[in-house]
């Protein structure tokens, strides 16, 4: 009897001191790993250097302004040849023409005053695109005044042949025409005169 009671006490002694041993064994586990812990030393902050030197303004660029190239003068007007040959046709306008007997005449002469007047400034016609493309030839007869100036007014049809093809082509460059006007007692005077324009067709190569 005496030894189980001895017994009943050293269970809970035996359960204390196991208890304190894994007490201390988890201390000293620790301990140890404590040993392994790299306690660096702190970095110095880091200081920024904010102070900005001068700052160079530069003056604005001036711009540089171009001074646009002159107008082109105006060309002088050209007198052209009596004849002349483009675009597969040509014209002929005749000089110092025959006086005119009906409308058959081939040729005409202006009114005459001081001697037989002949332009000093000829403009071509252009061939009317109708009769370039149906291959139509002809000629037209013009009635005008000559200005005390040379210039020509007052300028109207009085034949063409074909009718329809070429009067409206013919007004437009006789109305250019310059001629030197006729001189009366020592005076330039106006004068009716008559003019015939003739268009061919030529055949290129």
């Amino acid at each position: 009897m005496f030894a189980t009671t001895n017994q009943t006490k050293l269970v809970p002694i035996s359960g204390v001191a196991m208890a304190a041993t894994f007490g201390l064994f988890y201390l000293m586990q620790s301990l140890v790993a404590s040993d392994d812990l790299d306690f660096a030393e702190p970095r110095p902050p880091i200081r920024l250097d904010v102070n900005i030197g001068d700052i160079e303004v530069r003056p604005a660029r001036e711009i540089e302004r171009v001074t646009p190239p002159p107008e082109p003068e105006p060309q002088p007007e050209v007198e052209v040849d009596r004849s002349a040959s483009f675009d597969g046709f040509n014209f002929e306008v005749g000089p110092a023409p025959k006086p005119y007997i009906n409308s058959t005449g081939t040729t005409f002469k202006l009114g005459v005053s001081d001697g037989e007047r002949i332009p000093i400034v000829r403009v071509n016609p252009t061939y009317p695109r109708r009769a370039l493309i149906d291959g139509v030839e002809g000629w037209v007869i013009l009635d005008f005044t000559v200005s005390e100036m040379g210039t020509v007014e007052n300028a109207v049809v009085i034949d063409a042949n074909p009718k329809g093809y070429f009067e409206r082509a013919a007004l437009k460059a006789i109305q250019k025409f310059k001629y030197k006007p006729t001189v009366v007692d020592g005076q330039p005077r106006a004068s009716r005169g008559q003019f015939r324009m003739t268009f061919e067709l030529t055949q290129t190569q």
